[in-house]
């Protein structure tokens, strides 16, 4: 009976490991996502400035 609990214990443990990886793997994907498109914004954002200066006339 004990060695069945064990291993229950152990199934558990291993289950709850590799549920938290996934969670953190997929958490990394939205940080990376989010960074890409903060700086996706900050291109655009810069881009406007830039074709604003040049309707104006500046350069």
């Amino acid at each position: 009976m004990e060695l069945t609990v064990a291993a229950s214990i152990r199934h558990h443990k291993n289950n709850i490991s590799v549920t938290n990886q996934r969670v953190n793997q997929v958490t990394q994907v939205k940080q990376r996502r989010e960074e890409k498109q903060d700086k996706g914004r900050l291109a655009g954002d810069i881009d406007k400035e830039q074709r604003r200066d040049n309707q104006a006339g500046r350069t």
